[in-house]
């Protein structure tokens, strides 16, 4: 039992550790005439505006190339930027996405439109912890549970749970 659990834990500190940072975005690239601009460079530009004043809190470009049917996907968070995408405050205000794509012309604005939850975001960060009656502390990079001042990676608040910098079990 005790290796399983290890292991469990293991690979949930990995996971919050190496969780990801962007956000998927795909789109078809089109010409003003219409046709599908395959197999090009293009360059992408959005950004990440909050409030209804759409006060710009991020901004990257992308140059990425289509593909045969004129797909781009690339990842926002991921481009070239002075901005820290870690650091927008999504809960603050209503988020918007602005994309403007240059196919050879200048830059082109695609529009803009407002982030909505996807399902399981509904439940995730600390709404899901609070639900549960559950509290998460984080202290100089440790993790508690249930615990206000946790003295190890992981804490975890009822007996022997915690796991130390280095160590490989409970």
């Amino acid at each position: 039992m005790k290796p399983t659990v290890t292991l469990i834990l293991a690979l949930l500190i990995s996971a919050i550790n190496f969780a990801q940072n962007s956000i998927n975005y795909k789109a078809i690239i089109k010409d003003t005439n219409g046709n599908v601009v395959a197999n090009d460079l293009i360059v992408v530009q959005f950004a990440i505006l909050k409030g209804l004043a759409q006060t710009n809190v991020y901004q990257e470009t992308q140059s990425p190339t289509t593909n045969a049917n004129g797909m781009m996907i690339v990842n926002i968070g991921e481009g070239t930027t002075s901005d820290d995408f870690s650091a927008i405050n999504w809960g603050s205000d209503d988020h918007y996405l602005n994309v403007q794509i240059n196919t050879g012309s200048g830059l082109i604005d695609m529009g803009t439109t407002q982030f909505m939850a996807v399902p399981y975001a509904l439940s995730s960060g600390d709404n899901y912890w609070s639900k549960n009656g559950e509290k998460i502390y984080t202290l100089n990079n440790n993790t508690g549970i249930g615990i206000d001042d946790p003295l190890a990676k992981l804490d975890i608040l009822g007996g022997n749970w915690n796991l130390m910098q280095g160590t490989q079990g409970i």
